[in-house]
């Protein structure tokens, strides 16, 4: 998991990747987009803004093939972020929803990580996270592909 403190310190780390370049372009249009709403860039990258409130889930949840990163559009959001060895499977992978849910053994869980407005959170596919409901926010949730940095054919 890697905390950003702005769009500039993840432009400086990740700029001039392909797919990190399109988060870059996805996060530039954030302010254009309606709440809830997907939409994609190529075929690495999709994006929508959605409201913590919305966000919030019983079950930790992970991922294999796409990675999610938050970006806190306005408000301060809490998100936990637990490695998926520590944690154990609700539900056997889906590999057409790339989703598996997690609960955490008693204690497990380190504190929610804070990502206030303008901050940039990656989560990586070790990792399984869950969006708290409070404090409330709007986040931008992009899932990049980690198929490598782009697609061969690209």
């Amino acid at each position: 998991m890697t905390l950003f403190t702005s769009r500039d310190a993840f432009a400086a780390a990740h700029a001039g990747t392909t797919k990190w370049d399109r988060m870059l372009a996805a996060i530039d249009n954030a302010d254009a987009i309606p709440d809830g709403v997907a939409h994609s860039i190529g075929d690495s990258l999709t994006y929508r803004r959605a409201r913590s409130t919305d966000l919030e889930a019983p079950a930790l949840v992970g991922h294999r093939r796409y990675q999610t990163a938050f970006v806190a559009l306005d408000g301060v959001a809490s998100i936990e972020v637990v490695p998926t060895s520590a944690l154990e499977p609700v539900d056997v992978y889906c590999d057409l929803s790339d989703r598996q849910s997690f609960t955490a053994p008693s204690g497990a869980t380190p504190p929610p990580i804070t990502v206030a407005q303008g901050q940039i959170l990656a989560v990586p596919i070790t990792s399984a996270w869950r969006v708290a409901a409070e404090p409330d926010a709007l986040l931008l949730v992009v899932r990049l592909t980690v198929e490598g940095a782009t697609f061969h054919n690209k």
